[in-house]
């Protein structure tokens, strides 16, 4: 069964809050694919400069289904060294 989950921006004491939301399977909200449906309601999340931001998931009643963190990717070791 399908509802209708919003996806707010929260760090501390601030909050962008999603005010459309989007209707999916809850399911779908807690698997991985849910990091797809976060790029495309907030673009530009999956970039540096997020550490300390959070994804808050709720519900259509405001009930809250889970917290994803946001944090800038961590360096990767070069394979290739200078020589």
């Amino acid at each position: 069964m399908q509802s209708r989950f919003f996806f707010h921006l929260v760090q501390r004491t601030r909050r962008i809050v999603d005010r459309s939301g989007i209707a999916f399977d809850e399911d779908a909200v807690m698997s991985l694919d849910v990091e797809l449906v976060m790029q495309c309601v907030w673009p530009g999340t999956a970039e540096a400069g997020w550490d300390g931001w959070s994804i808050e998931v709720v519900d259509q009643t405001g009930r809250m289904i889970r917290t994803i963190p946001l944090a800038s990717p961590k360096p990767q070791p070069s394979e290739f060294r200078d020589q």
